[in-house]
Order: structure tokens, then C-alpha cells, then sequence
């Protein structure tokens, strides 16, 4: 139930539209996905897909959906080829402007909706670092990461602080989507309006300087910084930026900041923030970007070493396309980066670019996440729909293929692995993630 303290305050912020939010919030919330330009354009995906194209104001491959429609149950969910997410939540990465090749922090990423978006603007060139400070939360982030099939991405789960000192002035856009008082999930979730207090718009408010502070450590001059949140109040938004701004003046809000894909936001502050309401027909985000004017300069941290591959073990894993200019090996894990691994010693590292596969009894397991990689398989075996939801259960496969590993693909896209021993398939799909039987 929503606290009067609320309507309060939302009144004065909302003004004359304030009958309309109330009576959008007794309405369905808005649901939308994300076509994965990683993998697949919207055009094709439409195509194969034959579903209904109804684009949202706030990114390009953006697209609501019915809301009777379950899509993760949808083949081209599990593909990779689409990620689910609240259409407004689209607008801060848009916002950031970033641009292939960059060095980007997601800062507060779980569960991947944004970090999964700042992939497809990096088109596997560049660095993303994504952290997510909750453990369990940051085994979702990885999930939905690898589902995308991007290969730069660091998966990590740290604090900000932790992670200021291992990326000093580095970064050159960095995103906090800050944890916050959930006002703009009042239709969704209804736990969000049960906590919600003035007391915890303090608290939340109070967390957010906080991380915002690290943040800044880790831009580099020159870079730009978005703040996001998914609430409307503006303590926890202009409030937190006005104090930040005064603890660095060198720092600079961007109120000439334009997002191109919609001239409908609210820019109730006049300062450069954008707001989402229902009205736009997002469940609702506050942001705004910031700029370090300082002379902008390329900064460096400490690269480890290539490590040389047990070539010997990896023989029978030709048709899986494993080879990078660059290795890592840690406990008998494989990674492979196009770019040199960074040292994060001091950090809890999740995935570091693509885990290639583990060493066991002086033999070579390949990962799952190599299947999914957006690259086209050099090699590969098509699967059916039918085909498809099988390996999803765990069952083995009766294909007729060469003998050995090989990439499983569902109309040209990569799903995951499999091996054969000419007849039949052994089903790699990892039981974590396996759908129940049938």
C-alpha cells in the first residue's frame, strides 16, 4: 500500500499531472525487450520471430510486448537473441553515449539489463566491466552476460572502493544505475511500496553518495559519468548531485544533454535530469550525465602476462574456434581475451573475458558460454525447434555428425556444445540451468 508521505511528495513534483500518474498506476505496467544487436538485427529478428513490432521511445532495438506473452519461455530468450527489460530502464545507457572500442564500469549491473545494453554499443570491442556487490546477484549478471554472447565483458563482484583501487582514473564512461527507493516500481513490485519511508529515501540517498564518490575515483579526465535511478524523489537525484558537484567542481552536469530518441521527458529540475514517468510510457527512471573537464589522457593499470595453452589437450576442439591472442589460466580454468588480462588482484573475479573450458584428469572440458559467443561457429551442428528444447532438458541428442565437440546452432545461432560419438550428442547444457522435464 502506498504511504500518503508519497502522494505528497509526488504531488508537488508532478503538479497538474499528478490524476494521471494515479490513475496509471492501476494500469499494467509497461513490458518491453531489447532485440541483441550482438547477434541479430531487429529487421531479421522479426522475421524469424513473428512477433508483433511495436518500438518503445527510448533506444532503437527497443520493443514492447503483450502482456500476456511468457518470453522466457521463448526460443529466441534462450538463444540470446532478445533480453527482457522495463522500457524505460533503456534510457540511461543511451545517454552515456558509449562508442566502440571505450573502457566502461557498470558499476551496480545485476541483473545485466543495462550491462547486457552497453555490450551491444561496444560490439565486442573495448572493455566492460560489470560488479555487482551482492553475490547471488552477481551469479544472474553473469548468467544473462554469457546468454548475450559478448566476449570483452569482466564479471566481477566487489565493492566500489575496492574497485577505485584497482582502476584509478581509467574508465572512459561509467554508468551508476544506483540502488535506490524503488518509487518508479510501484507497479511492478509491490514490496517497493511497502519499504518505502522518508527515512529510507535518506538512507538510499546517503548509500548513493557514497558509491557515486567511488565512481568518480575510477573516470578517467575528460570521461563521462551517468547517474540513474529508478525513483522520482529529488533528494535521492538532484540532491545526491548537487552535494557531488560541490565536493568536485571539476565535475560539470550536462544540461545541454540531449537523448535523441524521444522528445518526451520531463525535465521537471531544469538541470539537466531526465524523468520517465508512466505518462512516457516507462515504469520510470531519473538521470542525468556528467562530465570530468579535465584534460582528457589515456590511463594505464597493470596487464598480466599471456600464459602458454597445454596445446596437447586441446586437439579434438578444433571446430570450436578457441583461439585469442591472449590466454589466461587460473586453477585449471582457461580464459581467452582479444585484448591483455588485466591484474585485478584485490578483487573477486567471476568471468574474465570468455572461460574457455577447465582442465580435468589431463583433459579438456570446453564451457558452455563458447556456444553462445555472437561469432558465427566456423563449424557447427543446426538443431530443430524440437532439437532445441531437448538440449534445454538435458537430454542426449540423436544427430549424425562427425565425432568430437562440436558448436550446437538453432537457425544459424550458436546455443551451446556439444559431443559426439557419431550418432548421438552428449548433452552439455549445464544442469543449473536446465528447464524441468516435460
Amino acid at each position: 500500500m502506498i504511504k500518503e508521505e508519497y502522494y505528497t511528495q509526488i504531488r508537488e513534483l508532478l503538479g497538474n499531472q499528478f490524476t494521471e500518474y494515479l490513475e496509471l498506476l492501476e494500469e499494467t505496467p509497461y513490458r518491453a525487450f531489447r532485440v541483441n544487436t550482438l547477434k541479430i538485427g531487429p529487421e531479421k529478428f522479426f522475421e524469424l520471430s513473428g512477433f508483433k513490432q511495436k518500438a518503445t521511445p527510448f533506444c532503437k532495438n527497443g520493443f514492447f510486448y503483450e502482456e500476456d506473452m511468457p518470453i522466457g519461455n521463448q526460443l529466441v530468450y534462450d538463444a540470446g537473441l532478445i533480453y527482457s527489460q522495463e522500457p524505460s530502464a533503456m534510457a540511461p545507457v543511451e545517454l552515456l553515449g558509449v562508442q566502440p572500442g571505450e573502457k566502461v564500469l557498470d558499476l551496480c549491473a545485476a541483473p545485466g539489463s543495462k550491462t547486457t545494453q552497453i555490450l551491444e554499443k561496444l560490439q565486442n570491442r573495448g572493455i566492460l566491466v560489470a560488479n555487482e556487490i551482492n553475490a547471488k546477484r552477481a551469479s544472474v549478471l553473469l548468467e544473462n552476460t554469457i546468454r548475450h554472447g559478448a566476449e570483452n565483458c569482466i564479471v566481477i563482484n566487489a565493492s566500489p572502493a575496492a574497485i577505485a583501487r584497482c582502476f584509478p582514473q581509467y574508465f572512459d564512461k561509467i554508468l551508476v544505475d544506483a540502488p535506490c527507493s524503488g518509487e518508479g516500481m510501484f507497479r511492478k513490485e509491490p514490496y517497493a511500496c511497502e519499504q518505502w519511508t522518508p527515512d529510507y529515501v535518506q538512507e538510499c540517498a546517503q548509500r548513493q553518495s557514497e558509491i557515486l564518490e567511488q565512481a568518480y575515483l575510477c573516470l578517467k579526465p575528460g570521461g563521462y559519468l551517468v547517474y540513474s535511478t529508478c525513483t522520482f524523489n529529488t533528494t535521492e537525484n538532484e540532491g545526491v548531485i548537487r552535494r557531488f558537484l560541490r565536493q568536485h567542481p571539476e565535475m560539470e552536469l550536462c544540461p545541454e544533454a540531449s537523448y535523441e530518441q524521444s522528445s518526451s521527458y520531463l525535465k521537471l529540475s531544469g538541470e539537466g535530469f531526465y524523468r520517465i514517468f508512466p505518462m512516457q510510457q516507462g515504469e520510470g527512471q531519473c538521470f542525468c550525465r556528467l562530465h570530468h573537464t579535465g584534460d582528457a589522457e589515456e590511463t594505464t593499470i597493470p596487464t598480466l602476462k599471456s600464459d602458454r595453452l597445454p596445446a596437447k589437450l586441446m586437439t579434438d576442439t578444433d571446430t570450436l574456434d578457441l583461439e585469442y591472442p591472449y590466454y589466461l589460466i587460473r586453477n585449471n580454468v582457461i580464459y581467452g581475451s582479444h585484448v591483455p588480462f588485466p591484474d585485478l588482484s584485490g578483487l573477486r573475479v567471476i568471468r574474465e573475458f570468455v572461460r574457455l573450458g577447465e582442465v580435468r584428469n589431463n583433459r579438456f572440458e570446453p564451457d558452455h558460454g563458447i556456444g553462445l559467443r555472437a561469432k558465427r561457429p566456423v563449424s557447427s551442428v543446426e538443431l530443430s525447434d524440437e532439437q532445441f528444447l531437448r538440449y534445454m532438458y538435458g537430454e542426449p541428442l540423436s544427430v549424425p555428425c562427425a565425432k568430437g565437440w562440436h558448436i550446437l546452432t538453432w537457425n544459424g545461432y550458436g546455443i551451446g556444445i556439444g559431443r559426439s560419438d557419431g550418432t548421438v550428442i552428449k548433452n552439455k547444457y549445464p544442469k543449473q540451468l536446465r528447464k524441468k522435464q516435460r
